[in-house]
């Protein structure tokens, strides 16, 4: 009997180190697949976070007791997907130092926006940002982070674990369940970066994204060769859905009827105070404000011009989605501009709402013109209340 169970035993352990070796095996071929593939070192949603870093590192050498002013520009490619001296940051120095002559040294502003930041993120990096002290934060909102496709395309639920634990307790009671954190995966983001692993995490993350990749692009070249007629005729269907997002409008990229419903619906339609993502942003200002650090929250412009013009607009739900951004953002203890309307149509360059940056109609600029006396009034105020 006790031979019996001896080779029963020693049976199973040879079928496990079997799977063992097989399941190595696979995992080797794959990560030959992706050398052979040459897919280098791919970009991931947990990079935003050493871009944060980088972009506070100039706000943790300011000395606590200096008198200087610093401002941090949260946002998307909104405000940065441009040349380096169009950006809003930069435009934004430039009105700042005009209004602030003959003395204009005693205020920065400090570049944070990276592509894809909408209010979910605000509310993620909010503490690591005001660990920073900054002075006051911009927050723009973009329109089109209210949509479904937005938080499909650009969510990044893993920086959850920037939370502090101490919010932990305010976190649960959010709609972070909207970009897929549940309370489990909450308290694991946490663990993992309150642990210091947040490094070995990301090289984990661009493993899983070359090996995602390097399976689509084995597909496709499946699918090319061997593929049968339904999927290739699928591919095709999947082409022309993607491209009836777009028109051309004169010689300019602009969004079609159905690519507005999907980029802006939520927006066009109407929403409350208690969307998600504008209770995301209260949270945020909230954040901040504790910290003692003025916030304003202006609305992004939106190509309304080309929207009225294809028959997508409608004022009164749009009115709504402004009307509660800016109960949110008061409420909060923020300032608020509404700047959707500020731009005609030549005022955008590509269907997806990035601004013209020409001497015509620089949008960058014009932004930045219309927020930078607000700032000054309320850094000079604040100064005041100091003294």
């Amino acid at each position: 009997m006790n031979r019996l169970g001896d080779f029963v035993g020693l049976r199973r352990f040879t079928l496990l180190l079997a799977f063992l070796g097989g399941a190595a095996l696979v995992l080797v071929g794959l990560f030959r697949a992706v050398a052979l593939l040459e897919i280098r070192d791919v970009e991931v949603r947990l990079d935003l976070i050493q871009e944060l870093d980088a972009g506070l590192a100039p706000l943790h050498q300011v000395a606590p007791e200096a008198d200087d002013w610093q401002v941090g520009v949260l946002g998307d490619s909104m405000v940065i997907s441009y040349a380096p001296r169009n950006q809003l940051p930069t435009r934004l120095q430039e009105a700042l130092d005009s209004l602030l002559l003959p003395d204009p040294s005693w205020m920065r502003v400090h570049s944070l926006a990276s592509p894809g930041m909408g209010p979910f993120d605000f509310y993620f990096v909010a503490d690591r940002v005001a660990d920073a002290r900054p002075d006051q934060i911009i927050l723009p909102v973009n329109l089109a982070a209210l949509s479904e496709s937005w938080r499909d395309t650009f969510s990044r639920p893993q920086l959850a674990g920037l939370l502090p634990p101490g919010r932990l307790l305010q976190a649960v009671s959010l709609p972070l369940e909207e970009i897929g954190v549940s309370a489990d995966r909450l308290l694991s983001y946490i663990a993992v970066v309150q642990a210091g692993a947040i490094g070995p995490w990301r090289d984990l993350s661009a493993r899983q994204a070359q090996l995602a990749l390097a399976r689509g692009r084995l597909a496709d070249w499946l699918s090319t060769h061997f593929g049968s007629q339904a999927e290739k005729r699928f591919a095709v269907d999947l082409y022309r859905y993607h491209g009836a997002r777009t028109v051309v409008h004169g010689l300019r990229p602009r969004l079609s009827a159905y690519g507005v419903e999907e980029r802006f619906g939520p927006a066009l339609q109407g929403v409350g105070p208690g969307f998600p993502a504008l209770a995301l942003l209260g949270a945020s200002i909230r954040s901040f404000r504790e910290r003692g650090i003025e916030v304003l929250v202006y609305v992004s412009p939106l190509n309304l011009r080309h929207i009225e013009a294809i028959g997508a607009d409608n004022p009164e739900g749009l009115a709504r989605t402004l009307t509660s951004i800016e109960s949110v953002a008061r409420r909060a203890g923020a300032g608020f501009m509404d700047l959707h309307e500020l731009l005609p149509d030549a005022g955008f360059r590509d269907f997806a709402g990035h601004l013209s940056t020409t001497d015509a109609i620089d949008g960058p600029q014009q932004i930045a013109t219309r927020i930078a006396p607000w700032i000054v009034e309320t850094a000079r105020r604040a100064r005041a209340s100091r003294d």
